[in-house]
Formats: structure tokens, C-alpha cells, sequence
């Protein structure tokens, strides 16, 4: 992701070549690639106009991690191991000037142009001398099942978690679909609001297909989750196994103990301070109020201990959108000033006692505690610290829109929400930062308002995760209920519970699953 510094940019067809459009400061854009010195970027925007703007002119994130697209002169043979073949050289401008070839015999026949309906985003490959490889899957590891010609156009039918593939709809070809990379096309709309999907044709070239196997039925539910119906509302016991349903206390930020006998929680105000309750609704006792503005509190796997984040100071940053807030430099001068709360991380014992400040950044928040560490938001990052006097704060993964982590049990897979476009879903990543994946998804765009799908919490086996959404009978933006989905995101269905729930994006955490005691 990119945002238009406050001198405004350009939008070019190729790295210093002609202007395309002006990007105004502060427009927001997606980063598909980069040059190999990393000086060009090339984006798209929101409207769906792509093309390359010199990254001093943007704010821009996770640089490093784009793929390289070194655009060859025209007439020169296209890079080796491209995305362009069958043809000889290849300029991938992301809105070609129209240019009159000659009629080659074609390779292949000529698919008909599709039909687009409301809302489709049609994909338009812009090479002008060369075919493009469509791909069973969205990298260059799956094998080439067919080829675009130059200017062919495609219904797009969905995109990889990070934009740099697109899939399209192929007829002819084994499953209707096939997977492009995105330089290489214009779309007729915005990448973003393409659905996230994770679906492949043939298997990745040199490996082998996998056996067929038994589908398996789905366990049923145990244990119980604690909920809160918005921030400082009431806090719920829902018992999966039964249904029962029962208000506990009133509270924010609720975290059910790892035997299932008490839930941690916060309060604001003149009763301010981390607080503890019995399952069963006795011996609410407040244990510590050495901290302002303390949110929350997660238990340690043992049990012993309960870390949480509090404020110390604020600090002045340039609100760019999204959530993003940047410290201030000349650059972001056309960016609202605002200030933004300091936050660490600390832990005590369960009786409130043995205060330890744990290292961490000064935007630490939402913590989750697991046998590999705590794992906790941060303003740029997801971080990963450890409760030891000489410990030290490590990134997991960086994104300025990644947010409230939930660590799988036994040091596994951490899930947490991101945005994407206007709605937020949840992700999935290994703890070194690897195998970034989609786990929810819009089922469909044809909505008024997508859907939004947050607050992830894992069950105490871990092959569950129960989480917010906001989808509706009939997949748009709805009242917000309580899901629940495999480990791997499969089987997601909401549960009956009725209670009518507020969400706020204020990293609120709203649910936390435990055993039932």
C-alpha cells in the first residue's frame, strides 16, 4: 500500500516517462511491483488506473517485498522467465496508446470477447508484441495452461491476498479460470475490490497431485466463549456444548482464564483497572490500577500471569487514512496533525502482584499470550516479545493495517484482521512471518457494502477459530454476530446467539474462547 505524499505525484506509463494522470495528495494505491533500484513502483489506484510513480513521491510500505518488473526497451527480447511469451518483446504499460500491428497468423484461436455484466471488473492484457501466460495458480510455481493474446479481454473473478496476481475467466480452459499477473493487465476496476481467492487449477509445476481423501465431518463445538457486547458493556458466558447463554459483568476487553474459571477483564473511569471474576459470577475483585488506560489483558498458558497494554504519553503524527498514522516531516504537511496515545506492555500475577514492563514498541496493543511468546499489534507491525527481563521485540510482519493478533495454541498459525479496500478480513501467518493467508473472504461483490470479518480467537485445541462478522443471509454488510471457522478457514457459520453487538474498529476484544471447566 501507498499514499500520495503531500506535493502530490504522477502516474506514469513506464518509469520516467509520460504522465498518465496527477495523483492528488493523499490518494491511496496498491503496490503491485517494483524497478530493481526500488525508485519506480508500480500501482494501481483505486479507479483501476495503473501505471508507475517514483516512490520519493509516495509514502509507501513493505517496498521490499513487491516483486521486481524490470521493463525491458522496446524491441528488446522480454526479461527471462517473464510473464510475456510467444512473441519477441514486451512493454508492459499499464494503459497502452493504441498501436496498429501487423496481422501475424495467430498461435491460437481467438477467444470472443466476454460479456461483462453489473458490476464485473473486466481484465484487459496490455502487452502490445506478445502473449501472456495464464497460470493454473497465482505465481509463477504453477504451470502455464494457456496464453492471452495482446489487448484480449477477461472477466476478472478474483485476486491473490496481495494483489499481484489476478484471476480470470477462461472457458476453454480446464475449470473456466486461470490465474494472470497483474502488471501485465488493466482492469476496468479497482484490484481491491476483486474477492480474495485461493483457488488453483492444476497442481504448482514439478509437484505432484495430491490423493483424493475422505471428506471428514466436522467436530462438534466444546468449551465456552466470554463476549462483550460492545466496549464497556455487558460481558456473556456462551456455552457451546448447550447453547446457555448468561450476562456475567459489565467490562471491557474480556479473557477467559486456561482452566476456564475466571475471565480477566478491564474497566474505565472512576473504577478503573484490571479486574478478575469467577466463571460463575462471584468474587469480582479488582487486582491491580497501577496504570492509566490499560486494555486488553490476555492470560499466560500456565495461568500465573496476565499481560495487558497501558498509556503513558501521546505523541503528534500525520493522519494519512487507513488507520495510518506517521510521524511528521515535511512531506506530510497536507495531512491532518493529530495526536496518538503511547502504549506499552506490562504483566502481573493473578493477584495483581510481581509488575514487569516487558519490551516492546510505544504502540503496543492487543496482546496474546501462548507458549511462543506474547504477540501484540503495533502501529506499523505485528511484534512478537517474551516475558523475560532481557527480552527483546521482533517483527512478525509489517503493515501499517495489520491488527489484534490471536496466537494458535502451541506456538502454531497467528490470525489477525486486515484491511482490504473498504472491509476488513482475517489472515493467517506462520510466527517467522511466512505462508500469509487468506482465512475469510467476500463470497460475492455484487453488494451494496462488503462485509467485514474481525476480532479472531482461537479455541483451546486450536482447530477452531470464532470471530465477528458482519455478513448477512445474503453475503452484504449485516448485524454484527459471532462466526466461527476451521482452522484452515473452511466451514465458516454463525452461531444463534442473541445478543445484539457493537463493533467499533477500535481494537476492541471482543470474544475469548476457553474450556469449560
Amino acid at each position: 500500500m501507498a499514499v500520495v505524499r503531500g506535493s502530490g505525484a504522477l502516474l506514469r506509463a513506464e518509469p520516467g516517462g509520460e504522465s498518465l494522470q496527477p495523483l492528488a495528495t493523499g490518494t491511496a494505491l496498491t503496490l503491485l511491483a517494483r524497478t530493481g533500484d526500488g525508485r519506480w513502483l508500480f500501482a494501481t489506484t483505486a479507479a483501476g488506473a495503473q501505471g508507475w510513480v517514483e516512490r520519493d513521491q509516495v509514502v509507501a510500505f513493505n517496498v521490499e517485498s513487491l516483486p521486481v518488473l524490470e521493463q525491458p526497451p522496446r524491441g528488446q527480447a522480454a526479461s527471462a522467465g517473464g510473464e510475456a511469451g510467444g512473441g519477441t518483446a514486451m512493454v508492459p504499460l499499464p494503459t497502452p496508446t493504441p498501436t496498429l500491428l501487423a496481422s501475424p497468423t495467430p498461435l491460437q484461436p481467438v477467444r470472443p470477447t466476454p460479456q461483462a455484466g453489473p458490476g464485473d471488473i473486466v481484465a484487459t492484457v496490455v502487452l502490445t508484441d506478445a502473449r501472456l501466460n495464464i497460470r493454473s495458480g497465482p505465481g509463477t510455481n504453477y504451470a502455464i495452461v494457456g496464453k492471452a493474446l495482446p489487448g484480449e479481454q477477461f472477466i476478472a473473478l478474483g485476486r491473490n491476498a496481495t494483489g499481484t496476481w489476478v484471476q480470470i475467466a477462461v472457458p476453454d480452459l480446464p475449470g473456466g479460470f486461470g490465474w494472470v499477473s497483474a502488471p501485465f493487465i488493466s482492469l476496468s476496476g479497482s484490484v481491491l475490490d476483486l474477492p480474495i481467492s485461493t483457488q488453483t487449477g492444476n497442481v504448482a509445476q514439478g509437484a505432484t497431485a495430491p490423493s483424493p481423501t475422505t471428506a471428514r465431518a466436522e467436530p462438534a463445538l466444546s468449551g465456552r466463549l466470554v463476549f462483550q457486547d460492545r466496549g464497556g458493556g455487558t460481558i456473556y458466558v456462551y456455552e457451546l456444548a448447550t447453547g446457555s447463554l448468561r450476562p456475567l459483568t459489565t467490562g471491557i476487553d474480556p479473557d477467559i482464564s486456561p482452566d476456564g474459571r475466571t475471565v480477566a477483564f478491564v474497566r474505565e473511569g472512576g473504577e478503573s483497572g484490571l479486574y478478575l471474576i469467577d466463571i460463575d459470577g462471584r468474587n469480582e475483585r479488582r487486582i491491580y490500577n497501577g496504570r492509566a488506560g490499560m486494555r486488553g489483558p490476555s492470560w499466560s498458558p500456565d495461568g500465573q500471569y496476565i499481560v495487558f497494554s497501558y498509556a503513558i504519553d501521546s505523541y503528534e503524527c500525520r493522519d494519512v487514512g487507513f488507520g495510518i498514522c506517521l510521524p511528521d516531516n515535511p512531506f506530510l504537511s497536507g495531512f491532518p496533525l493529530i495526536r496518538k496515545p503511547q502504549t506499552m506492555l506490562a504483566r502481573v500475577d493473578f493477584n495483581g502482584q510481581n509488575y514487569r514492563d516487558l519490551p516492546s514498541l510505544n504502540t503496543a496493543q492487543a496482546p496474546d499470550w501462548n507458549e511462543g511468546g506474547i504477540v501484540y499489534s503495533a502501529a506499523t507491525s505485528l511484534e512478537i516479545t517474551q516475558d523475560t527481563p532481557d527480552g527483546e521485540t521482533r517483527a512478525v510482519i509489517s503493515a501499517p493495517y495489520y491488527q489484534d493478533p490471536a496466537w494458535q495454541p502451541g506456538a502454531g498459525r497467528i490470525v489477525f484482521q486486515s484491511r482490504e479496500g473498504n472491509h476488513w478480513e482475517i489472515f493467517a501467518v506462520n510466527p517467522d512471518g511466512s505462508d500469509l493467508t487468506a482465512l475469510t473472504r467476500p463470497v460475492t461483490t455484487l453488494v451494496d457494502q462488503l462485509p467485514h470479518n474481525v476480532a479472531p480467537a482461537w479455541s483451546p485445541d486450536g482447530r477452531h477459530i470464532a470471530y465477528l462478522s458482519s455478513r448477512d443471509a445474503n453475503n452484504s454488510h449485516g448485524p454484527w454476530r459471532i462466526w466461527v471457522m476451521n482452522a484452515d478457514g473452511s466451514g465458516q457459520r454463525p452461531l444463534e446467539i442473541p445478543v445484539e453487538i457493537e463493533y467499533n474498529f477500535a481494537l476492541e476484544q471482543m470474544l475469548s474462547w476457553g474450556p469449560s471447566s
